[in-house]
C-alpha cells in the first residue's frame, strides 16, 4: 500500500513466495483498513500542500490508482476489494456463470492428467474446516473428496480471507501446492466462496 513505484510494489507482492503468508488469504477487513489509512494520509498531505485543492477527490483518485496497480499483480484480489468497498476503475462484478460443482468437476478431470496433490492434503483441509465449524460444502459431496488433495483448498483460502480461520504453516504448504497444481480452479472457486463466507458473518 505504501509502495512508491511499480517495481517496489512488485517486489512487495513477491514476498509471499518467501514469507509465511498469501495475499489472497489476507482478511478482507484488513484490506479495507489499509486503504482507508492510505486515503486519510494522502488527504492530510494534500491539505497541507494544496490548501485550495479538491483534497477528497484527489485522494480518492490516488486510492483507485493504487488498487488498480495491486490488481494488475493479483487479479483475483478483485473479489475481496469489491466486497471490502475498495474503489477501482474496474467494472462491477458479473454474476457467476459457472458453479462450484462444475469447477470442482473440471479440476478433478485435469488432475487425472498430471501429478495431483496428495490425498493427505484433503484430509488436512477437511479437518481444518470442520474444526472451525465449516462444513464440507454441499457442492462437493458427490465427489470423492479425500481422493483429491487440492479440492478443498479454495475453501480454506476463503475462510482465511473471511477471518474464519487463522492459517498455520502446514496450511500454507497445502495451499501453495494447490495454487501451483491448478491456480485457475483455486482462484475461481475462491471468488465464489468468499462472498458466501462473509455473508454468514453479517
Amino acid at each position: 500500500m505504501s509502495a512508491t513505484s511499480a517495481e517496489e510494489r512488485s517486489a512487495i507482492f513477491a514476498l509471499e513466495r518467501e514469507l509465511p503468508f498469501l495475499w489472497l488469504a489476507f482478511p478482507v477487513p484488513a484490506w479495507s483498513r489499509a486503504f482507508y489509512v492510505r486515503l486519510e494520509r494522502v488527504r492530510a498531505a494534500l491539505v497541507a500542500a494544496l490548501p485550495d485543492g479538491n483534497h477528497s477527490q484527489l485522494a480518492l483518485d490516488d486510492l483507485i490508482r493504487c488498487g488498480d496497480a495491486i490488481l494488475a499483480l493479483e487479479p483475483s484480489l478483485d473479489i475481496p476489494f469489491e466486497i471490502g468497498g475498495v474503489p477501482r476503475n474496474r467494472a462491477a462484478l458479473a454474476d457467476a456463470v459457472i458453479t462450484l460443482g462444475e469447477l470442482a468437476g473440471a479440476h478433478i478431470r485435469r488432475s487425472s492428467d498430471r501429478d495431483a496433490a496428495p490425498p493427505e492434503d484433503a484430509s488436512r483441509l477437511a479437518a481444518r474446516l470442520t474444526d472451525h465449524g465449516l462444513e464440507i460444502p454441499q457442492e462437493l459431496r458427490r465427489f470423492d473428496i479425500l481422493s483429491h488433495g487440492g479440492l478443498l483448498s479454495p475453501w480454506l483460502l476463503a475462510a482465511s480471507a473471511a477471518s474464519r480461520i487463522r492459517l498455520i504453516p502446514e496450511d500454507l504448504l497445502v495451499l501453495r501446492r494447490a495454487l501451483r497444481e491448478d491456480p485457475d480452479y483455486v482462484t475461481q472457486a475462491y471468488a465464489l466462496i468468499l462472498p458466501q463466507y462473509l455473508k454468514t458473518l453479517t
